[in-house]
């Protein structure tokens, strides 16, 4: 995010004041909008290097949706690449595409570093390269060789689970409530009602304070 300081604080102003100004007018108009906004980069971050504005932060975070990667969300991988199947079909003008529940599964079982980017050109390569139907894996297996898992790939992961189990009580019981709080949408009553305790200990837990964040591990 390369907006720099005036932009932002003219934002912050219309978003405070209900109201913009035509170049070259006098003339205050009140407007009555709502804003949607999505970023790849950790805010509190550029917060905290100056270059985002903490009270436009603030302002724009109301309601907060956070979009879980799609190797959380393994269910998903069908969904959204049937939706891609018959998006690229159209596309190139090609008979409708199915994949068999072998494909489906390695799909499924891949850890898709570059989320639906790279589901979407993972599709579109076996749109464009298989013309039998229902595409079996044996075909596909060639055409995912870079999916493979590498070296690197497996000792990330393996080190992520270490680092989530690493500290006292405490802090491993923080760090996996914050990863169940986004599974339910920072939903705190129904996290609550998901693991079988009452609001008041769940908040208790969630502020207690550890020497590691716990959002650094996932």
């Amino acid at each position: 995010m390369n907006w720099d300081k005036p932009l932002q604080s003219r934002l912050l102003r219309v978003l405070q004041e209900r109201q913009i100004m035509r170049l070259g007018s006098d003339r205050v108009i009140p407007i009555d909008i709502r804003i949607i906004a999505a970023t790849n980069k950790k805010l509190p971050q550029l917060i905290e290097q100056g270059t985002f504005r903490e009270d436009l932060y603030y302002r724009l975070n109301v309601l907060k949706a956070t979009t879980l990667p799609l190797r959380e969300r393994p269910e998903d991988v069908r969904v959204i690449g049937t939706y891609l199947l018959n998006e690229y079909c159209q596309r190139y003008q090609l008979p409708e595409m199915t994949l068999t529940p072998e494909l489906w599964k390695r799909l499924q079982n891949y850890s898709w570093p570059g989320n639906v980017r790279q589901l979407s050109n993972i599709i579109e390569r076996l749109v464009l390269s298989i013309h039998s139907r229902p595409a079996t894996l044996a075909e596909a297996q060639l055409l995912m060789d870079d999916l493979e898992p590498t070296a690197t790939s497996i000792s990330s992961s393996s080190c992520s689970r270490c680092r989530m189990l690493k500290g006292d009580f405490k802090t491993i019981r923080l760090r996996m409530l914050h990863q169940l709080l986004l599974t339910e949408r920072n939903n705190k009553s129904q996290l609550a009602k998901r693991l079988n305790v009452d609001r008041t200990s769940l908040n208790r837990w969630l502020k207690e304070d550890v020497s590691e964040d716990s959002s650094t591990y996932e």
